[in-house]
């Protein structure tokens, strides 16, 4: 069903409290949007020292696509490219410490990604993400450095 003026996809919310009322300010319906969140869901949103906007997708073949925006108005195109393993956000590659100390490269498709932001609360530090193993037998949480630019 229809809610706030848009019937599903992306949107942007807005209230004085988290009480309500909210308002639409913008959807992926809205010619002002810009960018496509084709295959692309569970949006993990922040803002960045600059004041920009962006967004984290789980994505589908994909693994993990972004978005950004300077006003939270208009949106870039996710970064997301069907087919091409290694090319979106993250990929299922990860780096796992084993218990010998020695480093192995595992694959996980992770869903629902988040960051953890560093201490000046804009600097992304970590990926988390739920994640399953190819064989899809069981689900755990991965978290995952990031380097500094």
């Amino acid at each position: 069903p229809e809610q706030y003026g848009f019937k599903h996809g992306e949107a942007i919310l807005m209230a004085e409290t988290w009480r309500g009322p909210y308002t639409l300010v913008s959807a992926d319906t809205f010619a002002s949007w810009g960018g496509s969140t084709t295959n692309a869901e569970d949006p993990f949103m922040w803002i960045d020292k600059r004041g920009h906007w962006h967004a984290l997708y789980e994505g589908n073949p994909m693994p993990g696509a972004h978005a950004f925006s300077v006003d939270g108005f208009a949106w870039s195109n996710i970064s997301m490219q069907e087919g091409e393993p290694n090319q979106g956000a993250f990929n299922l590659s990860r780096p796992f410490i084993a218990g010998d100390g020695t480093t192995k490269t595992v694959s996980y498709y992770t869903e629902r990604p988040k960051l953890l932001l560093g201490e000046d609360g804009f600097t992304p530090t970590y990926l988390y993400g739920g994640a399953t193993q190819p064989a899809g037998v069981s689900t755990f949480t991965v978290a995952s450095p990031l380097a500094s630019i």
